[in-house]
């Protein structure tokens, strides 16, 4: 899944209808992104789902938001659009076999951040071969239209990651960070 030239991140979060099933949400997604990331699951709760996008730079505005029509009767509610610009928009040729998604909108982004306590700076010995994991997929966007925000998604490949690898977890709602993940399509 190599990512195109990006020049938008684009999120949508809904809520599905009790009993709606995601299978059938997926494939409406999939039919308007195959090769995209599958629909995600909140860790919260698991009727509120969310499709998150990287878009070509050559594609129109106007064809950001899902076709809403074609999801029938599996939405209760849409939540806003909303578009990101990619600070970091790689991936793999590989197709990740999970995905983490975390969005929030506090946090300021400036143009030059300070490295916080504890970050590597660029000095710093880079960690022994066995403290990394590959990652098939990183986008990272800040909000277009505001300075406030940041959206991170992370796919992990046949490394073991799987959807219940270790994420952050107690970033959680009491923060303001939505966390969302799911599993490749078969």
């Amino acid at each position: 899944m190599q990512s195109p030239s990006a020049d938008r991140l684009v999120l949508e979060e809904f809520r599905l209808f009790d009993g709606a099933s995601h299978a059938e949400a997926d494939l409406v997604l999939a039919a308007a992104d195959p090769a995209g990331v599958p629909l995600l699951t909140s860790i919260d709760d698991e009727r509120d789902v969310v499709s998150v996008r990287c878009v070509p730079g050559h594609a129109a505005t106007e064809d950001d938001r899902l076709d809403r029509s074609t999801f029938g009767t599996l939405v209760s509610r849409w939540g806003p659009l909303r578009t990101y610009r990619p600070r970091i928009a790689e991936s793999s040729l590989v197709p990740p076999t999970s995905y983490h998604l975390a969005v929030t909108e506090s946090g300021i982004n400036g143009s030059h951040p300070t490295p916080a306590a504890g970050d590597r700076g660029p000095h710093a010995p880079a960690p022994a071969p066995g403290d990394v994991r590959p990652v098939d997929l990183l986008w990272i966007g800040a909000p277009q239209g505001t300075h406030a925000g940041l959206l991170v998604v992370i796919g992990d490949g046949g490394s073991g990651g799987g959807a219940d690898a270790a994420w952050p977890l107690s970033l959680g709602e009491a923060l303001g960070v939505r966390i969302y993940r799911g599993t490749a399509r078969a």
